[in-house]
């Protein structure tokens, strides 16, 4: 009746409460008993059950990340990866735009990773810092950079980033803007 067009005065009680019969259960029509057959449980669908945790799937797709897209477009979807990952546990963020903290959570992940992949071979002594990560220990006091594997794809995105951030620059522009935060050996 509201589907078509009547007006609301003429609707009545019947809009609000629904049929008389509707009110007492002994009017109400039989249902008839619905029970299996081999035919009907033959035509069921299967169900698909779903994993929905991490897996090795998970951490590879994850990793992919790191050869599609330039640094701070990967650290920024990491970013935003966490974020959801955040919200879907019950923490509320307020927040739109991504900030410092959560871009850094990322930056330390794809280091630590990039840093327990290879052994550490090297005639740079190193020390692991509170957060997990190893610095590099030299004659400046105060100057620990990180120590990034030159084999892992990581560093090369680094060194991507400083590229661009120096405006291409050349080579000892680049390299000075990588050292001022990490060390990556040289071969």
């Amino acid at each position: 009746m509201g589907s078509r067009g009547d007006d609301p005065r003429k609707l009545g009680e019947f809009w609000k409460k629904g049929p008389s019969w509707l009110a007492r259960k002994e009017e109400w029509p039989e249902q008839p008993d619905i029970i299996e057959t081999s035919q009907s449980l033959s035509e069921r669908l299967k169900s698909k059950e779903k994993l929905l945790m991490a897996s090795e799937r998970t951490a590879n797709e994850l990793e992919t990340l790191l050869f599609k897209h330039p640094y701070n477009k990967m650290l920024r979807i990491t970013a935003t990866i966490v974020r959801f990952i955040v919200k879907c546990r019950g923490n509320k963020t307020h927040e739109h735009l991504l900030t410092l903290e959560e871009i850094q959570v990322p930056e330390m992940y794809w280091i630590k990773k990039a840093q327990a992949s290879e052994v550490h071979d090297s005639n740079i002594e190193l020390k692991e810092d509170d957060k997990g990560m190893w610095r590099c220990i030299g004659r400046i006091p105060g100057y620990k950079p990180i120590f990034l594997p030159r084999s892992q794809h990581w560093a090369k995105l680094i060194i991507e980033q400083s590229h661009k951030k120096t405006l291409h620059g050349g080579v000892s522009m680049t390299m000075s803007d990588v050292r001022r935060c990490y060390w990556i050996p040289r071969l």
